[in-house]
């Protein structure tokens, strides 16, 4: 039987616990920078894969 894998966090890619909430997980370990970067870096990425 397969089994799903865990969810992981987008900015840091450890995993989210069974139970705990990925927007707690953001809240407590991550900056607003480092989240400011992160949403910014992937604006960009996405603005580049629509304009090829």
């Amino acid at each position: 039987m397969a089994t799903k894998p865990n969810f992981e966090c987008p900015v840091c890619h450890q995993e989210i616990a069974v139970g705990e909430q990925l927007v707690d997980h953001l809240h407590h370990n991550h900056s607003k920078d480092t989240l400011a970067e992160f949403v910014a870096t992937e604006a960009v990425a996405m603005e580049e894969e629509i304009s090829e």
